[in-house]
């Protein structure tokens, strides 16, 4: 699958719970339950199927975070490993005694 566009895990869990949620509360709507009953009996079922039902995608979206996680953390200290060396460059420059031409006059 090299070269193919994939939609991020992040992504894809996002819509499946969102989706969860949308496709019950339409029902429930529809069939003349009043609105805030509507909205806790969706949430509620949404997040109990969520756990069984998108264990799968919330492993790789978990997965996902931390890969990247780990690249910034690697960028930081490649950064901070640079900054360092640019400041231990410019203070072993500063402590370089100055000569001065001293001729005596």
């Amino acid at each position: 699958m090299d070269g193919v566009n994939r939609v991020p895990p992040v992504l894809t869990y996002s819509a499946l719970r969102v989706l969860l949620f949308v496709v019950p509360f339409g029902i429930l709507l529809a069939v003349d339950v009043p609105l805030l009953w509507a909205l806790l009996v969706a949430f509620l079922l949404s997040a109990i199927v969520s756990l069984f039902a998108l264990s799968g995608q919330r492993d790789a979206m978990s997965a996902s975070v931390m890969r990247r996680s780990e690249r910034v953390k690697a960028t930081m200290a490649e950064r901070e490993a640079a900054e360092d060396a640019w400041d231990d460059e410019q203070r072993a420059a500063a402590e370089k005694p100055q000569r001065t031409d001293d001729s005596g006059s």
